[in-house]
């Protein structure tokens, strides 16, 4: 799949890349597609500049959404990548149909849960009902005495 390199960005960006303007050029890196590329690698897939940063996209997989002879749509993983962040694993999708061609990524990074806090939580909890447990058998004991 060839590219002619007058790709730029369109639209309104979020999170690390919503400083990013309308019309900042985006480079693609050209690749061979015919019918599928289960697992190719492309690093970077695209590479974009702004304000002395870099943002880029390593393809890590490619499949076929949906394919005719007017229309190709493709979606895979790999990592998006900006200067002074984290590299972050995302999905990305690229669609084309006659002279119109639409390419977008997503980050799916979830945030962790700090597992030692978790437990710490979850054990008081358990502690708590213990204990409301045992006050609740000790009144109802009362009673019956």
């Amino acid at each position: 799949m060839g590219f002619s390199n007058d790709a730029q960005v369109q639209g309104i960006g979020s999170g690390t890349y919503a400083a990013i303007p309308g019309g900042t050029p985006v480079t693609f890196t050209d690749f061979s597609f015919n019918p599928s590329l289960a697992s190719i690698g492309i690093n970077p897939l695209w590479v974009l500049s702004y304000l002395d940063k870099t943002y880029s996209f390593d393809l890590l997989s490619i499949a076929t959404d949906l394919q005719s002879d007017s229309f190709l749509v493709l979606k895979g993983t790999g990592i998006l990548n900006a200067t002074g962040f984290d590299a972050t694993p995302g999905n990305w999708f690229f669609s084309t149909q006659g002279q119109g061609t639409s390419f977008s990524a997503e980050s799916n990074a979830l945030t962790p849960v700090p597992e030692p806090s978790t437990l710490m939580l979850l054990g008081a909890a358990f502690f708590g009902l213990a204990i409301y447990g045992k006050r609740r058998n000790n009144q109802v004991g009362s009673c019956n005495a």
